[in-house]
């Protein structure tokens, strides 16, 4: 589904939140607390989704993941299937978008496919692995315990998977030292997904502000 080099494994975006709130007139004209924007996506049952968004004419291609627990996840990808905004929703019904939106965003599915959704191994997926960076490459190895151990020098990613409720899905926190440009550490999700080939995984992670894609390739 994806050729190496037309990969562009890597998008950093970063967005800041819109500002709120006016003058107090019992405080001198404190300004208050910014505005947060609200986010809400259509939800769907327990399972993984390809779906379209935006324009019919011109529609928007993503992945969806909805959790047992009332958890979701939608990637919304860019023409190359990098992700360039992620939308979650944590078990409490509460959306998030990462980059932050300057406005109130709300997501309607234009279309739903569902997909297969196997389970994530940490064990059956152990093994060395490489991403391409915008300048450069990492090398990580994956071992059957879930722990992420940087090889090699330059920009080193290191972390740890876990359980999570999401289909396809571990749960996923990593940490990046020499990497320029992103964060010191971040969570997200480990994906994988035969219609990710050749990549393996996809390791999509954020620190609130700044959204992650990997797309991880069999060392």
């Amino acid at each position: 589904m994806k050729q190496f080099q037309c990969v562009l494994p890597l998008l950093l975006t970063l967005s800041l939140a819109a500002c709120g709130g006016g003058d107090d007139a019992g405080n001198g004209g404190d300004t208050g607390s910014p505005a947060v924007p609200k986010v809400s996506v259509d939800a769907l049952p327990a399972g993984s989704y390809t779906v379209a968004i935006g324009d019919a004419d011109a529609p928007q291609v993503g992945q969806y993941y909805s959790g047992s627990d009332g958890s979701r996840l939608l990637l919304v990808n860019d023409g190359n299937e990098v992700a360039r905004t992620l939308y979650k929703q944590n078990a409490s019904g509460v959306w998030a978008a990462v980059p932050v939106p300057k406005a109130d965003v709300n997501i309607q599915l234009l279309s739903r496919e569902s997909r297969i959704s196997p389970t994530v191994d940490a064990a059956q997926n152990a093994g060395r692995y490489t991403v391409a960076l915008t300048a450069g490459e990492a090398t990580f190895s994956l071992s059957a315990q879930g722990a992420i151990t940087a090889i090699g020098e330059g920009c080193r990613i290191s972390g740890q998977t876990g359980a999570s409720p999401l289909p396809a899905a571990q749960a996923l926190t990593l940490t990046f030292s020499g990497c320029d440009g992103l964060p010191a550490s971040a969570t997200g999700v480990l994906l994988a997904d035969p219609d990710y080939a050749p990549a393996k995984l996809r390791l999509v992670v954020d620190d609130g502000n700044k959204l992650v894609d990997l797309w991880a390739y069999p060392a």
